[in-house]
């Protein structure tokens, strides 16, 4: 979500600071977490909860990159095992 697309929602602006970490939490916290959620929450009870998320949001966001980076690890050794399996099969 952009931050004039969120600004609309709540109807006002807000610092850019405080937008990352809204952004933050809305990426990676909960999936259940849409953007009139977001906008909702925020008009509520303001930046304090996103704050008190986004410790967990930030978590969250690097186990997905740390398992990314195992998919990707765990890709390529697939690959190099397929490539000996044809190489043997070529009797190479």
């Amino acid at each position: 979500m952009m931050k004039s697309e969120f600004e609309e929602r709540i109807g006002t602006t807000i610092p850019e600071e405080e937008y990352e970490i809204i952004e933050t939490v809305y990426t990676w916290y909960d999936d259940s977490l849409d953007k009139d959620e977001t906008a909702r929450l925020y008009s509520l009870l303001g930046i304090a909860v996103f704050r008190d998320m986004y410790s967990r949001a930030v978590e969250l966001q690097a186990l997905d990159d740390a398992m990314r980076g195992e998919q990707q690890q765990h890709r390529e050794r697939m690959d190099e095992l397929v490539t000996r399996i044809t190489q043997l099969k070529r009797g190479e």
